[in-house]
């Protein structure tokens, strides 16, 4: 499926990939296969930190990452140590964002992982993960995870909880379909 809709750098085209079995032509541009990626003029770049930050260098207003060097050092850390930590740091920022007033790279990076946690919470039926009577971390936590959804930016691309949960049982039965196949060879394997 593709979409074209207009984003902070212009008009730009979404194309769909399936991430367990990948198209032979996303492959043949990078064979690896994460996902996402940028092309622009013949130009290919993969993964999202990296389209993130290049994005970031090619249009750098409003600005996503902090204009000082050692504040830009401690979000790049939070974004590779993705965890405990965070609710803890956000907490301790004492601002709506990691950013500050607005959304930033370490939120935006941060996001996609948010944005799915219910979705874990319903497919495993389990307490929330992050939950209304938590402590100080938690609610800033849950707090900022309001914010990131009204955010007009982040609004226009959140993915339905639907589709979430809808991926993660398939996984989940992928999964287990697997384990299946596994036990039954490995117990024709022992009988031969």
């Amino acid at each position: 499926m593709a979409l074209s809709s207009p984003c902070r750098c212009g008009r730009h085209e979404v194309v769909n990939v399936n991430l367990k079995t990948k198209p032979a032509w996303y492959l043949s541009l990078y064979e690896p296969g994460l996902v996402p990626a940028l092309e622009q003029d013949g130009l290919f770049v993969p993964e999202s930190l990296v389209t993130s930050e290049l994005l970031e260098e090619l249009h750098p207003t409003p600005a996503l990452l902090p204009a000082e060097p050692w504040r830009r050092a401690a979000d790049r850390f939070f974004i590779h140590s993705f965890g405990t930590p965070l609710a803890a740091e956000l907490a301790r920022r004492g601002t709506p964002f990691f950013f500050g007033d607005r959304p930033g790279m370490l939120d935006l990076m941060v996001w996609p992982w948010m944005e799915r946690l219910a979705a874990f919470t319903e497919v495993c039926r389990s307490r929330p993960l992050l939950p209304a009577d938590g402590d100080r971390t938690v609610r800033a936590l849950r707090e900022w995870a309001s914010l990131m959804e009204r955010d007009e930016h982040v609004s226009r691309c959140v993915t339905p909880l639907e589709d979430h949960v809808n991926y993660l049982v398939t996984h989940k039965v992928g999964i287990v379909a697997a384990q299946k196949r596994n036990a039954l060879k490995s117990s024709v394997e022992s009988d031969d």
